[in-house]
């Protein structure tokens, strides 16, 4: 009776040695599915879509995003300079790319773009069925004592194109890039344009069109 008492008793601590094993495994395997998981997360998080000047998509990490500014901050500026420069004679062009440059630059760029409107620029445009285009010759970007902030200049020339002539102007700009959180798909950059001026939009010459 004692050794059949004894058995059993054996009997129930292999059950309980087994147990606790079985346990002590599925926590480890629960625990360290939570780890990766976490793991993947963060990782997932850092991983950031970079456009470089062409439109390229790059892939890169918020690690990185600091080496990338001046590429980053390139495009952006390009992109903003284009919408707001090429258009055809046609006021809902002129319109759809003021709502999307709308989102890269604060009110300084609105502030330029009604003294346009004031003086009658765009009204000329259209009435003259002119077409304008826009060369970008160079960008400088530089640090600024705000971490938050880049500094930049931006060289180009505009093409006044009518149908028998065409006035080349001047386009240099100047202003700060903030640096801002998140981005967006209207801002896939993440810049804001700030204090931004046109400093000269001169005309250099003009003369006739060859087709």
């Amino acid at each position: 009776m004692f050794q059949s008492m004894k058995n059993i008793q054996s009997a129930f601590s292999y059950v309980r040695l087994f147990t606790l094993i079985i346990v002590i495994g599925s926590l480890t395997i629960t625990f360290y599915s939570v780890y990766r998981m976490n793991e993947i997360s963060m990782l997932s998080k850092q991983q950031m879509l970079i456009l470089d000047p062409s439109g390229n998509v790059l892939n890169g990490s918020l690690s990185s995003r600091a080496a990338n500014l001046m590429v980053e901050g390139t495009s952006h500026l390009t992109k903003f300079h284009k919408l707001f420069f090429d258009f055809d004679p046609e006021r809902e062009v002129i319109s759809s790319n003021k709502e999307k440059w709308s989102y890269l630059a604060d009110k300084s760029a609105v502030v330029q773009y009604e003294r346009m409107e004031e003086d009658g620029f765009f009204q000329n445009i259209i009435a003259g069925s002119i077409s304008s285009r826009l060369e970008i010759e160079d960008i400088e970007i530089t640090p600024s004592d705000n971490p938050n902030y880049l500094n930049f200049t931006f060289n180009g020339k505009q093409q006044l194109m009518r149908s028998t002539s065409i006035t080349t102007r001047n386009v240099i700009t100047t202003g700060k890039i903030r640096i801002l959180d998140n981005r967006t798909i209207n801002n896939p950059h993440g810049f804001m344009i700030v204090n931004w001026r046109i400093v000269n939009n001169s005309t250099i010459n003009s003369g006739k069109r060859y087709e």
